[in-house]
């Protein structure tokens, strides 16, 4: 692997990750239709800077893997040599690969450090998101009702039933694989999985802020009361998967 391979494969991912952050902060409002964007470019955008990383780990260890494979061919063909002239090559050859791979090893111990490093921080990332739009997803009062919710009705004193509630706002990220195509997790309907044809709109929102949102059961239909939740958070697991371990 020449070292040019590696620079233009940190500085792609670097680049996508500060895009990723780039976010116009007018573009934010309720998550609506078109208001998914800005998540949508972060999540794509992550995605590939996963998979750079990834690739990157993939290279590293494929070169290293290749060049030691080299030198041990090297090394049984030189035994193997009767000519005086020819052994002394594969020596030479042999000495040069260890010689290259050695010179390597803080450049590749640096970038592994950082491919390893970039993809827990955006594995990180993306569970951080999941986590705060499954709680959102999941957040209701008694006196108002609905603050990202699914409803029936925005006025409506009962949740929708918890398999209506979890189909609809609970988060069902795509797996996220070694390959250079990014895995889309957020559409501009909203998530896999999400029935509602252009998001959360803004009938599903009420005209005045709850302070008092608490999570709805996610086993059952009743409503929860204003005095906090009665069942643990259900933060979401695995957003970040490399299913090819």
């Amino acid at each position: 692997m020449r070292y040019s391979a590696l620079h233009s494969c940190l500085w792609a991912m670097f680049l996508l990750l500060f895009h990723a952050l780039n976010v116009d902060g007018n573009s934010k409002g309720a998550i609506q239709g078109e208001k998914w964007k800005p998540l949508c470019t972060l999540t794509a955008d992550a995605n590939k800077v996963y998979n750079r990383a990834l690739q990157l780990q993939t290279l590293i260890t494929d070169y290293t893997k290749a060049a030691t494979k080299l030198a041990l061919e090297a090394v049984a063909a030189a035994q193997k040599m009767q000519n005086a002239e020819a052994h002394a090559a594969a020596i030479g050859l042999v000495a040069e690969i260890r010689e290259q791979l050695k010179s390597k090893q803080p450049e590749i111990a640096r970038c592994y450090k950082v491919a390893v490093e970039t993809l827990a921080f955006i594995s990180y990332t993306h569970g951080r998101i999941a986590e705060f739009l499954e709680i959102m997803g999941h957040n209701r009062g008694a006196t108002n009702y609905g603050c990202l919710a699914k409803l029936s009705s925005p006025t409506s004193t009962t949740t929708d039933t918890a398999a209506a509630l979890l189909s609809t706002c609970k988060i069902k990220p795509d797996d996220i694989t070694a390959g250079s195509e990014p895995t889309a997790v957020l559409k501009m309907s909203g998530f896999d999985g999400m029935t509602h044809s252009t998001g959360l709109d803004n009938s599903i929102l009420t005209s005045t802020g709850n302070e008092n949102c608490v999570l709805t059961s996610a086993t059952a239909a009743d409503l929860n009361s204003d005095t906090g939740p009665q069942e643990d958070i259900p933060f979401a697991n695995g957003y970040s998967l490399n299913t090819k371990q």
